[in-house]
């Protein structure tokens, strides 16, 4: 009889052992103050993992480990004196947590707001380290649910392996894989209410992309931080990894390298190729206020090749995704997990089209001028014939705001502002910047007409040569001017615009209390031709759903770039970019 009770017993340890250890198809776990939910990324063939965890220390960590039966490959997230860092470790014979020799763990994002930490990081489903596990075969993994006290001089723990949560997974590229339903993403274009999806994010977003079409070409107004090192963006059609075509930007220090198309087969490296006689154009490449700007276009045709029967095509971005080798542009695996986006109605991205007014009778000049070449994140201008009637003040090459074409050269530097995310290094809020505002260039119009500060009653002097050149560095929205030796200049491309007139002579204000010089006064006409140019900012602002505020440092900066309107309106032109320009 004795023998009854002891079977039972055996048997109900034997059934809670194995209720413990029950196979998760749910890809997350919960416990209290503590989840983690993790998925699959087909792109880079990692898990995402994200963490939450409550401690009331000062100084703590929390954990997970994975391992056949027994915990053995550890990750381990950290906070000390409110900087946050992770570990990619193993468990050594005394129960400790050591670092692996090799770092494969990539941190993503961290958050700590009260004692509430929040870390996302990213795994390989497979690794050449043996002392990794292989997420992608069956394997248990164990949770630190409470988290622990760092004591100065002792170890990092897991701790008894009776304390710790443990769930088993299997097939995670199966099951927790991150591709959405098409029901979830797709704007039919059906849905005449439903706004297109016409970029990444809003205006909010430091880092996003928009894209506009006209006509056979997209074009793509790419906004991220001048971050500092060698940087790669991606806007790729496709599925999966398996077979993905991509646009790759290089940047360097925030500055336009290199731009290209790729292409993606499983796991290999991605590698430049020939797509049709298809090329990714730069039509823009600035970089101001420590952010930087790039506009490029491609034919409609690299996106539709890949659309289905619907016209719907998958596009996957990564703004800052990863670094770049510098003597062949080969990409390093990607530190943010790519956005999926479906389209359905790219045609709807367009800007109206406004007939080109004529003035004074005469339909403004078009020529087919060079866009921006080579390495030069900069705008520039050939010099002008100073014109004898107004004439139309066009977009700068892409800028999306009304300038004249006679422009001092420029050459752009970065201030970078953004920490850079390291494995295994201390790590301070959220690596996830925010983007100022500007427009996608839309149209190809070139114009060899400019305006300039011309008396009715008496002759302007000519034009100066600028003794320097002027560079913008920007810093929290803030553009502040310094010298640096003139370079060789080029001819941008100008879009259309609304028109502006020009300014004609005759006095008007004070300069003396505000760097103009005591004797100066500004011409009669300024004040008008500054309101009638701004209301024109204003109109565009308006008509692309901005704000004026997110534009004026451009708008300002434009402005010191007409010739004469820093010298001849110095009082109205300091009195309104002061703030935008640090003058």
């Amino acid at each position: 009889m004795l023998l009854v009770p002891i079977i039972l017993l055996f048997l109900e340890v034997t059934t809670t052992h194995q209720r413990s250890i029950t196979q998760n198809t749910d890809c997350s776990f919960h416990y209290s103050n503590y989840s983690v939910s993790w998925n699959y990324d087909e792109l880079s063939n990692d898990i995402v993992f994200k963490l939450k965890s409550h401690s009331d220390f000062t100084n703590f960590y929390t954990a997970i480990a994975f391992g056949k039966e027994k915990p053995e490959d550890v990750i381990a997230v950290y906070v000390r004196s409110l900087q946050i860092g992770i570990i990619d470790g193993h468990l050594v014979d005394d129960g400790a947590i050591e670092s692996d020799e090799k770092t494969n763990v990539q941190a993503l994002q961290f958050d700590l707001q009260n004692g509430d930490l929040t870390a996302q990081f990213a795994r390989p489903v497979e690794t050449f380290d043996t002392q990794d596990s292989d997420l992608g075969s069956c394997i248990t993994i164990f949770f630190l649910t409470e988290s622990r006290e760092i004591i100065t001089g002792a170890p990092l723990e897991l701790g008894n392996e009776k304390n710790l949560q443990k769930v088993r997974v299997c097939d995670l590229a199966v099951t927790c894989a991150t591709k959405m339903h098409n029901d979830v993403l797709v704007k039919r274009q059906e849905d005449g209410d439903v706004a297109p999806i016409c970029s990444t994010g809003g205006e909010d977003q430091k880092n996003r992309i928009e894209w506009k079409v006209d006509g056979d070409l997209i074009y793509f107004s790419v906004f991220q931080n001048a971050k500092k090192g060698r940087w790669w963006t991606a806007i790729g059609v496709g599925e999966s990894m398996n077979d993905l075509n991509m646009i790759l930007l290089f940047a360097e220090n925030g500055r336009l390298k290199k731009q290209g198309i790729f292409k993606t087969e499983g796991k290999m490296q991605p590698l430049e190729v020939e797509y049709e006689g298809i090329e990714v154009k730069k039509d823009l490449a600035i970089v101001n206020n420590g952010k930087a700007n790039f506009d490029v276009s491609v034919e409609k045709k690299f996106f539709l090749d890949r659309a289905d029967e619907q016209g719907c095509f998958t596009m996957q971005v990564a703004i800052l995704a990863g670094q770049y080798q510098a003597n062949n542009f080969n990409v390093q695996k990607h530190q943010n997990t790519p956005e999926r986006i479906q389209i359905c109605n790219v045609d709807s991205c367009h800007d109206p089209i406004e007939p080109q007014q004529e003035i004074d009778g005469e339909t403004p000049k078009k020529t087919t001028q060079p866009l921006v070449k080579g390495d030069e994140d900069i705008i520039e201008a050939s010099g002008v014939t100073v014109p004898t009637k107004e004439a139309l003040i066009n977009d700068v090459e892409g800028s999306g705001l009304p300038v004249t074409p006679k422009i001092e050269n420029e050459e752009p530097k970065s201030t970078p502002h953004t920490a850079e995310v390291a494995d295994e290094h201390p790590l301070t809020g959220v690596d996830a910047p925010s983007s100022v505002t500007s427009s996608s260039s839309s149209s190809s119009s070139l114009s060899t007409a400019g305006p300039q500060l011309v008396s009715s009653s008496t002759p302007i002097p000519v034009p100066m040569t600028p003794e320097k050149n002027h560079v913008f560095e920007v810093d929290n929205q803030t553009t502040k001017t310094v010298s640096e030796e003139p370079k060789k200049e080029e001819t941008e491309k100008i879009n259309d615009a609304p028109e502006v007139t020009t300014p004609r002579a005759g006095s008007h204000g004070d300069g003396s209390k505000n760097g103009c010089g005591a004797e100066h006064e500004d011409l009669k006409i300024c004040e008008s031709y500054f309101a009638e140019y701004l209301g024109k900012v204003n109109d565009w602002s308006e008509k692309h759903n901005m704000t004026v505020t997110s534009h004026m440092w451009k708008a300002c900066t434009l402005l010191s770039q007409v010739q004469h309107v820093t010298t001849m309106c110095c009082t109205i032109f300091r009195n309104t970019c002061a703030t935008h320009l640090s003058l």
